[in-house]
């Protein structure tokens, strides 16, 4: 085979492993799609162990093809035809090893964080159930409570009015304290289940406390079958990111938080204001967190969203830029739940 035909052979093979390996690189890019993830060393070297053993075995190949014997250039395809089929194929296997490597890589990945996202769920679940028991037996002794103080408050009133036989405004400006006392042993708000109840009563103490206006029309649905730990799971962090974003809002801030059922459909809708630019995550379609840990914070929206796929449903997220002085969030969650059986 003359000088010229090596050529030309080498230049074709070259123009075709490097179109082979341009298509590689596109399903690389396009598939590696955490590209923000910090690599470990041992990952790095998961990785790059591939390439290098590809590459070794490419020179190898390379370099066993041509020969020189007596002054004459031989090819291995003279001396064993079958390589002029097999050493393309082993090459093409070699581009597909290491991409098959970043696939894997990157499946493994996104494997290890959905367990760390369902462990973090499962813990919030756990942690608020063991909270909630505590909180709900307190919750029942202070209605019962309330019920006597108030009962209480009556009779001494009638007492005391009935001896002196007259309206004292000192006295009326006392009782008067006592009951807003008592009234505040209870909470505002009456979803339907003590749960939601005691939820939306803290987020409305922390709203308090941010000068933020919380306005709630809300109730569980008892009527389909859907576990009040999910729906707790939902308000708990949907509420606390409204919060954090409203506390960056200099001057109006508010929170609203409405339901309603439409036939087995239960929605829930929070809506607040917000300053922040929001960056969102192209694999997820969900905001990201804008602090720097991201892998500890910004977990909530993922677990609203698990929440909501279990029930068949899922998340709907809207903004609105109209106003010069705030945003509007608007974040809408759906469940599909069974009518619960009497």
């Amino acid at each position: 085979m003359s000088n010229t035909m090596i050529c030309v052979m080498s230049f074709a093979s070259a123009i075709l492993y490097a179109f082979i390996l341009g298509i590689y690189l596109l399903m690389i890019n396009k598939k590696y799609v955490r590209k923000e993830y910090q690599l470990q060393i041992r990952e790095n070297v998961f990785l790059i162990l591939p390439s290098i053993a590809a590459i070794c075995i490419s020179i190898t190949l390379r370099m066993m093809i041509v020969t020189v014997e007596n002054g004459t250039t031989l090819l291995i395809y003279d001396t064993v035809p079958a390589t002029l089929f097999w050493i393309p194929v082993i090459c093409i296997l070699l581009l597909g090893a290491v991409i098959a490597n970043v696939i894997l890589f990157q499946n493994v990945v996104q494997y290890h964080e959905e367990n760390r996202k369902r462990s973090l769920l499962e813990n919030q679940i756990q942690q608020m159930q063991k909270e909630v028991k505590e909180i709900q037996d307190v919750y029942t002794d202070m209605r019962g409570l309330r019920h006597d103080l108030k009962g209480h408050i009556n009779n001494i009133t009638a007492y005391v009015k009935k001896h002196n036989n007259a309206d004292d405004e000192e006295l009326n400006s006392y009782i008067k304290n006592m009951e807003e006392t008592v009234s505040k042993l209870d909470f505002g708000y009456h979803s339907g289940n003590p749960i939601t109840d005691i939820i939306i009563h803290q987020k409305k103490q922390e709203a308090d406390k941010g000068k933020i206006q919380f306005s709630v029309d809300f109730a569980y649905p008892n009527e389909l079958e859907i576990d009040v730990y999910d729906i707790g799971v939902i308000l708990n962090n949907a509420l606390e990111n409204a919060i954090e974003a409203c506390s960056f809002v200099e001057n109006e801030r508010f929170i609203s938080l409405n339901s309603y059922v439409k036939g087995n459909l239960f929605f829930v809708e929070i809506e607040n204001n917000f300053v922040k630019e929001i960056v969102i995550n192209k694999e997820s379609g969900l905001p990201e967190s804008s602090k720097a840990n991201k892998k500890q914070h910004g977990i909530g929206i993922f677990n609203i969203q698990r929440c909501a796929r279990k029930y068949k449903g899922d998340i709907d997220i809207a903004f609105d830029s109209s106003k010069p002085e705030y945003k509007t969030f608007n974040l809408t969650i759906m469940l599909n739940g069974k009518p619960a059986e009497l």
